[in-house]
C-alpha cells in the first residue's frame, strides 16, 4: 500500500499541469501488482487490507475533487460517489482480467468524470 501512496503522489503532482494530467500511474500500479490485487479484490480478501485501499482511493480523489468541486455539490458524497465509482472500475477490470490497458482504463475514468461526457 505505501507504494500506491508512492504512485498516488504522481497524479496529485500533475495536477496543475494540465498538459500531463493523468491517473494511469494507479492503473499501472495495479496491474504491476496484479496478483496481489487478485487477492486483494477476490471475495476472501482480508477486509483490513480492502479498507486501506479504499482509504488510498479516497485520499486520492480528496485532492482531486477539492480543486474541482462545483459551488453547491455535497463535497463529502462526492467523494464518496467518484471513489466508489473507481473502485467499481477496478473490480470490473479484475473481471475481465484486465484485457483493456493502464491507459485506457485512465483515460476512461478521466472522461466519466469531465464535464465533457
Amino acid at each position: 500500500m505505501e507504494e500506491l501512496k508512492v504512485e498516488s503522489q504522481l497524479v496529485l503532482e500533475n495536477l496543475d499541469n494540465p498538459n500531463n494530467q493523468s491517473v494511469t500511474p494507479l492503473f499501472q500500479h495495479i496491474i504491476k501488482h496484479r496478483d496481489f490485487y487478485d487477492v486483494l479484490l477476490s471475495e476472501n480478501a482480508p477486509i483490513k487490507y480492502l479498507i486501506k485501499f479504499t482509504n488510498c482511493l479516497l485520499d486520492l480523489h480528496y485532492e482531486v475533487i477539492a480543486r474541482n468541486v462545483t459551488k453547491g455539490t455535497d463535497f463529502e458524497l462526492y467523494l464518496s460517489f467518484s471513489s466508489s465509482a473507481t473502485m467499481g472500475m477496478i473490480y470490473h477490470w479484475k473481471k475481465t482480467r484486465y484485457e483493456k490497458s493502464a491507459e485506457e482504463m485512465a483515460y476512461q475514468l478521466t472522461k466519466f468524470f469531465s464535464k465533457d461526457y
